[in-house]
């Protein structure tokens, strides 16, 4: 709740369900039925709008490591681009110039075709056979490859695998760089 002051009948309701309550406190509100306060402005629409955000993006990371956890493959879950790579040499410096184009950042190395040495990139929270199958698409199949990504480099990644984010969410380069040791 933001305003537990203005919202004190849904306070005393939870309380009496046993519903924990997770609440703003402004300096003119007690903390009294809040199992859960805040300490913050309940007046300010900035401020109401950064919880609001904040919250939400907890319950959705949430939500994509529990299913993550489970075993879901959420890569399955959207489509993503996959680039064909068994094609002539020649034709595909037009392919990286075009995607170049349309990607933001920068295109890290990649392999035209699957290395002997190749890792199971499912051993990456959040990486399921869909998404393995996509970044193997783009030519990604080491954890040394994806442990040495730069910000530019994962920007690129991330755009042409259509999961803003997930990348740094999921710490995908710490996980990799574990992964390498062993």
């Amino acid at each position: 709740m933001i305003d537990v002051n203005q919202e004190a009948w849904a306070v005393a309701e939870a309380s009496k369900l046993g519903i924990p309550v997770i609440g703003v406190l402004d300096t003119n509100s007690a903390p009294e039925g809040i199992d859960y306060p805040i300490p913050g402005n309940d007046d300010a629409a900035r401020a109401i709008a950064l919880y609001c955000d904040l919250i939400a993006r907890s319950c959705l990371d949430g939500m994509a490591a529990q299913m993550g956890s489970a075993g879901v493959d959420l890569g399955a879950m959207e489509d993503a681009p996959v680039e064909e790579i068994a094609e002539v040499v020649a034709d595909a410096a037009p392919a990286a110039e075009e995607a170049a184009v349309e990607s933001a950042g920068s295109k890290p190395t990649m392999f035209t075709e699957a290395p002997a040495d190749k890792d199971d990139l499912k051993k990456i929270t959040g990486v399921g056979p869909k998404l393995e199958e996509t970044l193997n698409g783009l030519g990604v199949y080491q954890f040394a490859q994806v442990a040495s990504w730069t910000n530019d480099e994962v920007m690129w990644v991330d755009d042409n695998l259509s999961f803003k984010g997930r990348i740094e969410r999921d710490d995908w380069i710490g996980q990799a760089s574990e992964l390498m040791k062993g």
